[in-house]
């Protein structure tokens, strides 16, 4: 019996000599593992106590949990872990569980695009795009000396191929500037021409772009025009500079095209209602999750002219913001299409590394209580246009822009007169 254990026990030393060779090294390995688990757990616990998280329903043991995961593989999966890459994989999938699509992480790169992009200038081919009905990404702009405008690229045209990636089945916008984010290539882009039905190919080399979100002109002498784009940084200080221009011509109304503009700043088009309604007239106001109520009102003497607001399908988030302020408070008329629909305000959360997050806080109303998420505004004046893509390419131009030019009819009509 003695001999039978003893062979048995040499059996079970062989067996823990094949398994863990370097028993003293694995032993090492065990205890600092051991020892960082704990350690980070520790300090875990004394950060998310300094930040009350317990009051927040969020458990310890959740946090440890997370933290257990995280130390277990960067340090026993058999190939090694970008931790960083860990890190952000998991961020982006918390994101995902929201089920809101304006809330999302953007890594360093994409937040360097955003930055950009929100002060007016930025390195690219010079686009727009928007995710159509069609379920494909449609240039609803063009940015004048881009290197789209000079290759041909026109408002309309619906993109089918990236560097040799079909992308008709991205759903998600991200995706697609994901695909575009080397810049210093050249980028081989097909696209589809509804209005020829042809299928075109182009290859550009992104340069910096410096975006012109505001434009103006006046329409026989008598009807102002101002162009928004989006609103970006500084948009509202652009816009009085091209309404002053204008009343300086005794201009006798005013309309304000935003159609395709996708929204942007939140203090922007606060600024821009300012400017337009009475001292004291309510602009908007944002409820977040504990219904916490915060108005906006305006501050200036405001603008003593009849007001037109052109809009369509595309016209979202801020440029609702300020059509149903000047709607609500009657000093305007909505003219166009039904807009996108989304009434949602986000923040933009800094992160050290250069990361962030793009975070939804709250659901603004526009004065009369109308919060427009999922349901857009209907306009006062329907002026829809065919399914036909060729007006996208003469926006702005009354003589082809049928849009545009019935919209200019019911000013003169119905609204000046």
């Amino acid at each position: 019996m003695e001999d039978e254990n003893k062979i048995e026990l040499e059996k079970d030393n062989k067996n823990i000599d094949n398994i863990g060779r370097g028993t003293k090294s694995r032993r090492t390995i065990i205890v600092c593992l051991i020892v960082s688990c704990v350690l980070n757990i520790y300090l875990m616990y004394i950060f998310l106590h300094s930040l009350n998280f317990s009051q927040d329903g969020l458990k310890i043991r959740d946090i440890q949990k997370l933290n257990l995961f995280k130390s277990i593989m960067t340090n026993c999966y058999y190939k090694e872990i970008n931790k960083e890459k860990l890190v952000e994989s998991c961020i982006e999938g918390m994101t995902k569980l929201m089920d809101d699509p304006y809330t999302v992480y953007l890594k360093k790169e994409e937040m360097e695009d955003l930055k950009q992009k929100t002060e007016g200038n930025y390195k690219g081919i010079g686009i727009s795009i928007k995710l159509g009905d069609d379920n494909l990404i449609n240039i609803v702009d063009v940015f004048d000396n881009s290197p789209a405008k000079k290759a041909g690229i026109q408002i309309g045209d619906k993109i089918l191929n990236i560097n040799g990636k079909d992308i008709t089945k991205i759903k998600d916008e991200q995706e697609y500037l994901n695909l575009m984010k080397d810049k210093d290539k050249e980028i081989d882009i097909k696209v589809l021409r509804p209005s020829t039905n042809e299928r075109i190919s182009f290859t550009l080399k992104a340069d910096n772009i410096k975006l012109v979100n505001v434009e103006s002109k006046i329409f026989d002498n008598d009807i102002g025009y101002i162009k928004l784009k989006m609103f970006d940084n500084d948009v509202s200080k652009k816009f009085k500079e091209h309404l002053d221009k204008l009343t300086e011509k005794n201009i006798r109304g005013l309309l304000i095209d935003l159609r395709d503009n996708p929204g942007g700043d939140y203090k922007e088009v606060v600024n821009i209602a300012s400017f337009l309604l009475s001292k004291d007239d309510l602009i908007v106001y944002t409820e977040d999750r504990n219904k916490k109520r915060t108005e906006e009102y305006a501050k200036g003497e405001g603008l003593d002219l009849p007001i037109g607001i052109l809009v369509n399908g595309n016209s979202a988030s801020a440029s609702e913001v300020l059509s149903g302020a000047l709607r609500d408070n009657n000093k305007a008329w909505l003219l166009g299409e039904k807009t996108y629909g989304k009434g949602l305000v986000q923040v933009v959360v800094n992160f050290k590394d250069g990361s962030g997050l793009k975070l939804t806080t709250a659901k603004y109303f526009t004065p009369s209580g109308e919060c427009v998420q999922e349901k857009g505004l209907e306009p006062d004046y329907k002026v829809e246009v065919s399914k036909n893509e060729d007006n996208l390419v003469f926006r702005g131009l009354e003589d082809k822009d049928i849009q545009l030019k019935e919209a200019l009819k019911i000013i003169r009509k119905d609204i000046l007169d």
